[in-house]
C-alpha cells in the first residue's frame, strides 16, 4: 500500500503541475470515501453467497489486496491509512486554494453508505448507482450548483 508521505508528495506534485500548466483551470477535488473500507460487510450483508462470488473475483484478480482481503491486524492499519489520504487531500485543496488558486474539496463524500448495488460487478469499484451517489453528493460542491 502507498505510504502515506509519498501519496501526500504524489497528490501535491499533481495538483502544482495542473496549476503551472493550466493556472486558471478549475478542480473540485474528492476525498476518498470510507465506504472503502467496508466492502466485505457491504457484500456480505446482502449475502453469504455474493461475498464469496466477490472474494473469489478479488483473489482472481488480485484486486487491491489491502482492502479486499486484509486480516483483523491489518483493518486498522488500512482505515488509518485511507484517513492519512483524506487529511493529505484536505491538505493541499487549503494550501492552493491559499495560494489563490481556483480549488474545492467535495465536502460529504468520505461518508457516503453504499449497498451492494452500489458496487460494480467486479465487487470492488462503485456501479452506475454508485457513481449516481458520489457525483450528487460532489455536485453541492462545485461552482455550478452555487450559481
Amino acid at each position: 500500500m502507498t505510504s502515506a508521505q509519498a501519496f501526500d508528495a504524489d497528490y501535491n506534485a499533481l495538483l502544482s503541475r495542473i496549476y503551472a500548466e493550466s493556472p486558471s483551470t478549475r478542480v473540485l477535488v474528492l476525498p476518498l470515501p470510507q465506504a472503502m473500507l467496508q466492502l466485505e460487510s457491504v457484500m456480505q450483508n446482502q449475502s453469504s453467497q455474493l461475498l464469496g462470488a466477490c472474494t473469489n473475483v478479488w483473489a482472481q484478480y488480485q484486486i487491491c489486496h489491502n482492502l479486499t482481503a486484509p486480516s483483523d491486524s491489518d483493518k486498522p492499519v488500512v482505515a488509518d491509512r485511507l484517513n492519512s489520504f483524506n487529511t493529505s487531500i484536505k491538505n493541499a485543496v487549503t494550501a492552493h486554494a491559499a495560494e489563490g488558486q481556483d480549488i474545492r474539496l467535495a465536502a460529504g463524500i468520505e461518508s457516503i453508505t453504499f449497498k451492494p448495488t452500489d458496487i460494480d460487478f467486479d465487487c470492488f469499484h462503485p456501479s452506475p448507482d454508485g457513481l449516481n451517489k458520489i457525483a450528487n453528493s460532489a455536485w453541492a460542491s462545485t461552482w455550478w450548483a452555487q450559481q
